[in-house]
């Protein structure tokens, strides 16, 4: 089943190398061979995953596809959690894209357990630009789901005015050193 997910993220990196590279607009013949050769791949596995392409429903969410696109770090927010235009259109090009979900990078909940540049819903003012990003994402058949997280001791007492922010460890984050 590896191959098949292989398959599938190999034509979705393509469409999306056809569609921001410089190199594979100039030679769109490459780019139809090697789509060609993918979907051919392709039949494959949609006889293994007959209901990739079926709804799915999450409690009372209906999810168009089992496609999801998990949560990646871009930092594109401002430092104060507020969705800025390029976090929305991060965003909405996945929904064009077609992902039937879209989980969000990490939303912090407080000021001493964050990062510089992350999502926030710690305080009522940054609602509104987030409530844009949704009604963006609704605007296709996508769902849309918020990761909500506190970066404990990941975080640095230095961005968050000094303060010590909690953690399930003392230990300090490795990575830190």
């Amino acid at each position: 089943k590896n191959i098949q997910i292989r398959i599938i993220s190999r034509y979705l990196y393509i469409i999306f190398l056809a569609k921001y590279s410089e190199f594979f607009r100039f030679n769109k013949k490459v780019v139809n061979a090697t789509l060609l050769l993918i979907k051919l791949q392709m039949r494959e596995v949609f006889t293994m995953f007959p209901n990739l392409f079926q709804p799915l429903t999450i409690n009372h969410c209906q999810i168009p596809n089992r496609l999801a696109v998990m949560a990646m770090v871009t930092n594109y927010c401002s430092d104060d959690g507020m969705a800025t235009e390029q976090y929305i259109n991060y965003h909405e090009e996945k929904a064009k894209g077609g992902w039937g979900l879209i989980v969000t990078e990490d939303y912090a909940v407080n000021t001493w357990g964050k990062n510089s540049h992350v999502p926030g819903l710690w305080m009522d003012e940054q609602i509104e630009s987030h409530k844009k990003l949704t009604d963006v994402i609704h605007r296709y058949p996508s769902k849309i789901f918020a990761q909500l997280y506190n970066a404990g001791r990941q975080s640095y007492s230095e961005e968050n005015d000094g303060a010590q922010p909690p953690a399930p460890s003392a230990i300090e984050c490795p990575w830190k050193r």
